[in-house]
């Protein structure tokens, strides 16, 4: 079973779940599919590989945001700012990650790796 065949079940599954399409493919996720990138929904995804799918692009954003909104003022550092935002970023990723990690449990899902014998 291929990539799309196995994302096709998986949404099935999630939908079936009643879980929203906003929770199971997230803007970062979207932005991954347009690129082209072959990657399971989060819910199917290894716990540190959705904490740096979530920490990545969301720290960039940070960054973004932070520095041109509030960190205009030349009070920190360029380190100061780069630690705040990989730090914001962990703790983002983190959180992601354990929400999909124990909604997938909750939903009792199928493992990612074992949809080609379901």
């Amino acid at each position: 079973m291929g990539f799309k065949e196995r994302y096709e079940f998986a949404v099935r599954e999630l939908e079936a779940e009643k879980i929203g399409k906003r929770i199971y493919c997230p803007p970062v996720f979207r932005l991954f599919y347009q690129m082209g990138f072959s990657v399971p929904p989060p819910h199917y995804n290894a716990f540190i590989k959705n904490a740096l799918l979530m920490a990545g692009p969301s720290s960039l954003a940070f960054w973004l945001f932070m520095f041109f909104i509030i960190w205009r003022n030349p009070d920190k550092t360029l380190s100061e700012i780069i630690l705040i935002g990989f730090s914001i970023a962990i703790l983002f990723g983190i959180l992601m990650a354990s929400h999909y990690k124990s909604d997938a449990k909750k939903h009792k899902l199928t493992p990612w790796d074992e949809i080609d014998n379901a």
